[in-house]
């Protein structure tokens, strides 16, 4: 049988003779609940660990903290309001910032130029060939506040 086992025994033998004792229930309020081995673990463990504390503190003399500064506030007259230091007020004064906004350039597809004319017989043929700057990727539009950002397109 474990140690345990014979507590648990121990235990309910005692709470059977107080709970039968009609002069022993008037006279305390005791109240013994049902223990399992679980419970009984638990509270040695903790009373093991308390009892440990205590030995290891023996000798031991820490000082206490104080719970306020150095000494106590100046009580405030009846009827004065305390000194209160608002910030100032700044509602309103913030920078607005620009936005700006990257659009997608669409290139404008031109028809594609036949390199060979269709008949060789037919001739010189005169090709027309324009020749552009290659276009950004992207362009910036700078946008307001407030302003919706396709407004002019």
């Amino acid at each position: 049988m474990s140690r345990w086992t014979l507590i648990k025994e121990g235990y309910s033998r005692i709470q059977f003779l107080i709970t039968s004792s009609r002069r022993v229930l008037d006279s305390t309020d005791i109240l013994l609940s049902s223990l399992n081995q679980k419970s009984m673990q638990q509270w040695y463990n903790k009373k093991g660990k308390e009892r440990d504390l205590k030995i290891l503190m023996q000798g031991i003399a820490l000082p206490t903290a104080s719970m306020t500064g150095q000494g106590a506030p100046v009580s405030l007259q009846s009827g004065e309001t305390p000194p209160i230091q608002c910030p100032p007020d700044t509602a309103g004064m913030a920078k607005l910032k620009k936005m700006t906004l990257k659009v997608p350039l669409t290139p404008n597809l031109l028809p594609p130029i036949p390199l060979m004319p269709s008949s060789p017989a037919s001739g010189p043929v005169q090709f027309q060939v324009i020749v552009t700057p290659p276009l950004p990727t992207t362009m910036v539009t700078t946008v307001q506040p407030g302003q919706k950002w396709m407004q002019g397109w």
